[in-house]
């Protein structure tokens, strides 16, 4: 499903996330989705769902990692 979703976001124009939060949660459901996307060619994106300041730039540096080894595409 996150190959067909990523098919459909390059597409479209669109980016998928890579977040920081969800690294937290479900690391290995945000590594399935670089995977997928760096598959499709799809634009990626890094973001934190941060609604305090304290978690800005959560898992950033996982997430360019994830960027790095996949080589995928930033918007």
């Amino acid at each position: 499903m996150l190959t067909d979703l990523s098919i459909v976001a390059k597409k479209n124009g669109k980016a998928l996330e890579l977040n920081g939060n969800d690294i937290d949660y479900n690391p290995r459901l945000v590594r399935l989705l670089a995977s997928a996307c760096s598959k499709s060619h799809c634009i990626g994106s890094l973001g934190s769902a941060a609604h305090y300041p304290k978690d800005v730039f959560r898992n950033l540096d996982i997430a360019i990692r994830l960027v790095d080894e996949f080589k995928l595409e930033l918007a």
